[in-house]
């Protein structure tokens, strides 16, 4: 696995991969800037910190993470406690 996964996640091997399959999703997805921001940081050719900090990805990064915190903060108070647990759940049930 490319240094960059042990960057973030430190020495989480579930992070690391957790980290590794959103960058492969974003690669392969619809949004050409944050696409190419992907391919370059799974090809080492860009550090994830740089990349978000950047004026030019920061921006795309930032409405996506927007996105998200709308989408959670129409949640009910049951909906986030179930959302959480799921995550937990999935975290725990992955190998080290």
């Amino acid at each position: 696995m490319p240094e960059y996964s042990y960057d973030v996640p430190g020495d989480d091997g579930r992070l690391a991969k957790i980290l590794t399959s959103s960058l492969n999703a974003l690669a392969s997805g619809p949004d050409g800037l944050l696409s190419e921001m992907a391919r370059d940081v799974l090809r080492g050719h860009l550090d994830l910190r740089t990349a978000a900090m950047s004026d030019v990805y920061g921006e795309a990064l930032s409405a996506g993470l927007d996105r998200y915190y709308t989408f959670y903060d129409g949640l009910g108070p049951a909906e986030r406690r179930i959302l959480e647990q799921q995550t937990i759940d999935q975290f725990d049930a992955m190998p080290d």
